[in-house]
């Protein structure tokens, strides 16, 4: 099986090391940093990178990685975003699409321009205040919660490679290129969305678990899956757990 697996704000690539060692070695895993992040933190200031441009790069390593074999999409918090635009844009391109913690967009257009104008407010303050200032505040997140139960040398290094892998003109540009507030919402295309969709939320995350049950509703084919004892970021909090349920749910002949 090959997989492509597009990681959260913040993150990189390697986030899914950890999910990757717990699953089979003939699977092949490709992982990109996505633009604004990790390798391709290093952005021109007050650049915005949009959701057109995000894809074609995606598609270029797809191609690249599978040629015209569909392969498994996964996704997690904004790379999950990124996904579900990608998997009903190129359907032919996927065999299934995988959602961890994420959400299709906020409908109501009132609370989408407040998202969006809280999203430039929030790149705005990472770019006068710097990476570390920002992370400061954006480790006390309440999706973090997870996170900041993990053992101590592991959330040591977890915050250090976030700190190092990220660059202030990167994280603004990500808010404001593909940010909550910015991409158009996609519930009402979720019953167009035809290949199988496993949505994943962790069991402590309520309001992920929530949104999940309610995407499936709306999906033609979807599946979801609760990573007992996980909050937001269930790859990094219990991989095992996870990688289970990619096995029941996946490892099909």
């Amino acid at each position: 099986m090959r997989i492509i697996a597009l990681h959260g704000f913040t993150g990189d690539g390697t986030d899914f090391d950890a999910l990757r060692k717990n699953t089979p070695e003939s699977w092949q895993w490709l992982c990109p940093d996505l633009p604004g992040h990790g390798t391709r933190a290093v952005i021109p200031p007050g650049t915005s990178l949009p959701l057109a441009q995000h894809l074609a790069l995606l598609d270029e390593l797809r191609l690249h990685f599978t040629g015209k074999t569909p392969c498994v999409l996964l996704g997690y918090s904004m790379g999950g975003r990124l996904a579900l635009h990608w998997a009903l844009q190129r359907q032919d391109a996927f065999s299934a699409l995988v959602l961890i913690g994420a959400s299709p967009g906020l409908s109501d257009p009132a609370t989408r321009s407040a998202r969006r104008h809280a999203d430039e407010a929030l790149a705005a303050s990472v770019e006068s205040g710097g990476v570390a200032a920002f992370f400061e505040k954006w480790w006390e997140s309440p999706l973090f919660t997870g996170l900041r139960k993990l053992p101590p040398d592991t959330l040591s290094a977890l915050r250090t490679r976030r700190l190092h892998n990220n660059t202030a003109a990167g994280l603004a540009s990500s808010l404001r290129g593909v940010g909550t507030g910015t991409l158009p919402p996609l519930e009402h295309k979720l019953p167009l969305l035809r290949i199988p969709v496993l949505c994943i939320a962790g069991s402590e995350d309520e309001k992920f678990a929530a949104i999940a049950h309610s995407m499936a509703e709306r999906l033609p084919a979807a599946t979801v899956a609760l990573v007992p004892g996980a909050y937001h970021s269930p790859h990094l909090e219990n991989p095992s757990a996870l990688a289970h349920i990619f096995h029941e749910k996946l490892d099909r002949p």
